[in-house]
């Protein structure tokens, strides 16, 4: 959970937690899109301000965090939130000249995940294996390439090795 803080009248800061994996790709000065709960199709932009050295130890998990701090670029943002309102943040580099997909596009089955992949006209059935994500999309470490065709959102009517038509897609794209 992410939540705002109210530093003074006229300055609030996010705190955030990043997964040990990912503090490495970050660095004070990047932007942030943050997404309110309260108004989701209202994205700000933010500036991390702060990283913490010392990490956090989930006790339930066992996984480790690191808690940054970010302000809103935008002072106009500051007349549409309250203290302790939720949000979600999304590091734009850390997504950054990486192939990815969207995740309404992957399946997923006995915990390995693959997409519809286009070739020939035809469908296959492509493993794939993903790196970092948020609640779009996910970084693709392998399985695809750049150019590859792969079907949107695939319905359960979906089967590898049929003909590709317009009935059984919803649409094909490129990645």
């Amino acid at each position: 959970m992410i939540l705002l803080e109210l530093i003074g009248p006229t300055l609030y800061k996010i705190k955030a937690r990043i997964d040990e994996v990912e503090i490495g790709k970050i660095k004070v000065g990047q932007k942030a899109v943050v997404r309110i709960d309260a108004y989701p199709y209202q994205p700000q932009l933010a500036t991390i301000k702060k990283i913490f050295p010392q990490p956090v130890l989930s006790e339930k998990t066992g996984i480790r965090t690191f808690e940054i701090e970010l302000e809103f670029d935008s002072k106009e943002t500051l007349n549409k939130i309250t203290p302790k309102m939720q949000c979600s943040v999304e590091i734009k580099s850390i997504f950054k000249n990486v192939l990815k997909v969207q995740l309404e596009d992957v399946k997923e089955q006995e915990g390995k995940r693959y997409v519809f992949l286009v070739k020939d006209n035809k469908v296959k059935k492509q493993m794939i294996k993903t790196g970092l994500e948020n609640e779009e999309e996910a970084e693709v470490l392998s399985g695809l390439q750049e150019g590859d065709k792969i079907i949107k959102n695939p319905s359960s009517e979906i089967q590898e090795g049929r003909k590709v038509n317009d009935k059984t897609t919803k649409g094909i794209k490129d990645i």
